[in-house]
């Protein structure tokens, strides 16, 4: 290990330098997770950089190389300064959203509403080598790679084209325009002019303007009008768009819940539909008491004045009932579909975030993961909650208003249709602002979540240090951050209804005049005047909460998108169809010509052979790196082998059942899980249906059952959280324990004693004669006194060569690194036999 000499006490400095690995500590890197995220994805593509992890927690930055030729350290002093000088710029320059082999997608603010930078990115991007496809969309801002997977397009190279489309756009080199693709349908502005021509028809043509022809000519214009705001609609929010694509995939998931949704689709559009019955009871009965009887109670037989207005009444009150009835199922059974959507996606975010490649469960947060399956998938229930029925509500509005108005007012009708297209625009300006503030607010959310579970996980360390004030106020910074974005969603979303609100309120000014007007001319009844004035705002109020539902829209597709992405990550290792059930295995293992590393170029086994009876107990040594726990890896299957083969009882570990593998083998490592429930269910966990007694007897082979019994619940004891409760030697012996009461054929202790005092250890020892006869078992230490015993004992050196390898009297008759390491942790000299 080397440290860093130069800048030690500066903003960036070298914590440790190893062949293939340096770990940097940047100041201005904290509570900065938008600069770190540049700053992976600029190291990430230089040369010979093989992995590249910034933590803006830590405010740590780690580089791993192919080989062990590091970048030049100016250079990357050079390109981290720079970034962090750039401050959050970088991240509203361009911005990766996602990525996996073969494509890759960005977010360039700069090609948001220009179709001409948008059009010159595709142009110069698609001329680099390696690229296959680009496409880049000028209302969202993203670009889209598919490449060679042989080749990497870094994000320099996309800042550097947009730098130059910019460049060129602004000196009037380039000014063409993207082509605009295939459209589906004609442009909204030709559906609201075809609208307009539909009203003036009669007027312009001399026709007689009879109720029925206003009518239909009105009919028509709405329609035209609902379709040209749909299509604008649909083309600028859902459509090759972030959101419109988590959409469709949610979509899919909902495929299940169709007759849930069907059912409460239903009973939303009965409930609104039966909520338009009150403004026309109150015309109906202006109109009987003005002395002008229903023609509708007539046909049935009531004629008079007074019947009609009681059976007004009766007819009213049970149309109230019938109103609040299906108001509870709407309301009941969206809860409940947004209550099972949630069940199943979380259910299924978590069932394959447990078969995620391990590589990345080691990189990702546990914060950030929690926050996935726990806050975005959440967010899903205010919008099917509410949100949909929202949208449902517009649609049956706009039907039934259609209809009602052609039928009362025909002649001003029109009017009710003006604002609907202003209204679209305003909602579409603010989707494109209010959707990435939103990606913003998610990502900081999961920021403070992993900050808050790595305190709270390593809260002795804090108080330890005496740093509970210096992480209170960085708590306090990243809930600032989140705070602010939250802040400028709430203002955007508060400015959308006064806005939506004056295009409404001038409507209905405009049919209050008109309608009056044809009142006074005798052309509108009082009673007809009276429902339309109660009916237009029931008609136009629901589209000033149109930005309600886009807020609960945007807030649910950006979390779901969050849910996907993790649904996207490629699962660990899928386990073959060979069946070897645990009363079957022998326990032979055999490492055969095996290579593998945990990235490219730096290699932890290389040509490694080692092969285990069946039933005998070896020994693993080495040096921290030579890939002792790697093997145990290797041989669960948490990672494959690049080259070679690892077989058990002669098939290869590839062709078994995941399930029979790991059934099979008992871990006890050193880094002890406990789960948070009594020491019973712990020592129990992974042996369903285990008596109390053979609970008991594996406490006793593991030395626990003394300090169980101390305690004042004995086995029904809790833990507490990971354990905590309970010393790291008890953790330890609890966990031997449960290995034991599994009773696999095949055990590995990594490190299992490490914890332990020297009696402990010599007692476990005592028991392990027991615990390992007639068992593979593989003991990995740093104790040569644990492997005393062994019946062969290897020595791994770097690059998971097999340097020695022999029993312990051997080893030591031929005093070579084991007889060294033997003599540093006894200090007596080796005893050669003989």
């Amino acid at each position: 290990m080397s440290a860093a000499t130069a800048d030690t006490a500066g903003p960036m400095f070298l914590r440790f330098s190893i062949p293939g690995r340096e770990r940097w500590v940047i100041e201005g890197l904290l509570d900065r997770p938008d600069v770190a995220g540049q700053i992976e994805l600029i190291l990430r593509n230089e040369q010979g950089v093989e992995h590249v992890k910034a933590n803006a927690v830590t405010g740590t930055l780690l580089l791993e190389f192919e080989g062990t030729s590091p970048m030049q350290r100016e250079a990357v002093r050079h390109r981290v300064m720079e970034l962090l000088e750039r401050g959050a710029r970088a991240s509203t320059d361009i911005e990766l959203k996602s990525a996996v082999p073969g494509r890759v997608r960005f977010k360039v603010a700069a090609i948001a509403g220009s179709p001409a930078m948008a059009a010159l990115v595709v142009q110069t991007l698609g001329e680099e080598d390696g690229v296959l496809e680009v496409s880049a969309n000028a209302v969202t801002g993203s670009v889209v790679l598919r490449f060679d997977p042989d080749h990497r397009v870094p994000r320099d190279v996309v800042l550097q084209r947009v730098s130059e489309a910019r460049r060129r756009i602004d000196d009037g080199e380039f000014v063409a325009l993207p082509h605009p693709g295939p459209r589906r349908g004609l442009p909204a502005p030709v559906y609201w002019a075809t609208a307009g021509a539909l009203i003036a028809a009669p007027h312009v043509l001399g026709l007689a303007a009879t109720p029925f022809i206003l009518g239909a000519t009105f009919v028509g214009a709405a329609i035209t009008t609902a379709y040209g705001v749909y299509h604008f609609l649909r083309k600028r929010i859902v459509e090759d768009t972030d959101s419109g694509r988590a959409l469709h995939r949610l979509l899919e998931h909902l495929r299940p819940f169709r007759r849930q949704f069907l059912i409460a689709t239903v009973c939303s559009v009965i409930r609104k539909i039966v909520d338009f019955a009150p403004p026309i009871f109150i015309g109906m009965a202006v109109n009987i008491a003005a002395g002008t009887p229903s023609a509708l109670f007539a046909a049935i037989g009531i004629t008079s004045l007074g019947a009609q207005i009681t059976a007004l009444g009766i007819t009213a009150w049970l149309v109230y009932i019938v109103e609040s009835t299906f108001e509870y199922q709407y309301k009941s059974r969206w809860r409940k579909l947004a209550q099972d959507v949630q069940h199943k996606m979380r259910v299924e975010a978590y069932a394959h975030a447990q078969l995620v490649q391990m590589r990345y469960l080691e990189d990702e947060s546990t914060g950030n993961l929690t926050a996935i399956l726990n806050d975005n998938i959440n967010q899903l229930q205010l919008f099917l909650d509410d949100g949909v029925n929202a949208l449902l509500e517009i649609v049956t509005n706009v039907a039934v208003i259609v209809v009602a108005f052609a039928i009362l007012a025909p002649e001003v009708a029109w009017i009710a249709l003006l604002p609907l297209p202003i209204i679209a625009w305003i909602a579409v300006g603010y989707h494109k602002r209010i959707g990435p503030i939103y990606q913003d607010v998610h990502r900081r959310t999961a920021q403070v979540s992993s900050l808050l579970v790595n305190n709270f996980t390593g809260i002795s360390t804090i108080r330890s240090f005496g740093t509970e004030e210096r992480e209170a106020r960085r708590l306090e910074s990243m809930s600032a951050g989140y705070l602010s974005i939250n802040r400028e969603a709430i203002d955007r979303f508060a400015a959308f209804e006064p806005t939506a609100r004056i295009p409404i309120q001038t409507t209905f000014a405009a049919l209050v005049i008109a309608g009056g007007h044809r009142v006074l001319a005798g052309t509108i009844s009082d009673g007809a005047y009276a429902s339309v004035l109660f009916l237009l705002p029931r008609f136009l109020f629901p589209f000033a909460y149109f930005g309600h539902t886009i807020d609960r829209y945007q807030r649910a597709m950006a979390a779901v998108q969050r849910v996907f992405d993790l649904l996207d990550k490629p699962i660990g290792p899928e386990g073959g169809d060979v069946r070897l059930p645990r009363e079957r295995v022998r326990g032979e293992i055999s490492f055969d010509n095996v290579d593998f590393g945990y990235r490219s170029g730096v290699p932890v086994l290389s040509h490694f052979n080692l092969d285990v009876e069946a039933g005998k107990t070896i020994g693993v040594v080495g040096q921290t790196g030579s890939g002792k726990t790697t093997l145990v890896k290797l041989l669960l299957r948490f990672y494959d082998p690049r080259r070679g083969r690892i077989l058990l009882d002669g098939h290869d570990v590839r062709e078994l059942t995941s399930r029979d593998l790991r059934n099979s083998i008992g871990l006890v490592s050193q880094d002890v899980y406990l789960f948070d429930g009594t020491i019973r269910e712990n020592i129990s966990y992974g042996s369903a249906g285990a008596s109390m007694a053979e609970v008991e007897r594996a406490a006793q082979l593991a030395e626990a059952t003394q300090f169980i019994e101390r305690l004042p619940n004995g086995y029904d004891e809790t833990v507490g959280e990971r354990g905590m409760k309970l010393s790291g030697g008890q953790r330890q012996r609890i966990s031997l324990a449960r290995a034991i009461l599994k009773n696999p054929p095949i055990l590995i202790l990594d490190e299992a004693t490490a914890a332990l005092d020297n009696e402990t250890e010599a007692a476990i020892q005592r028991s392990l004669a027991k615990i390992t006869h007639q068992r593979t078992t593989i003991v990995i230490a740093h104790r040569l006194s644990t492997i005393r015993n062994a019946d062969r004992i290897v020595v791994l050196g770097n690059g998971g060569t097999v340097v020695e390898s022999g029993t312990h009297e051997e080893l030591l008759e031929q005093d070579n690194v084991y007889a060294s390491l033997w003599r540093v942790q006894t200090g007596e000299p080796s005893e050669k036999a003989g």
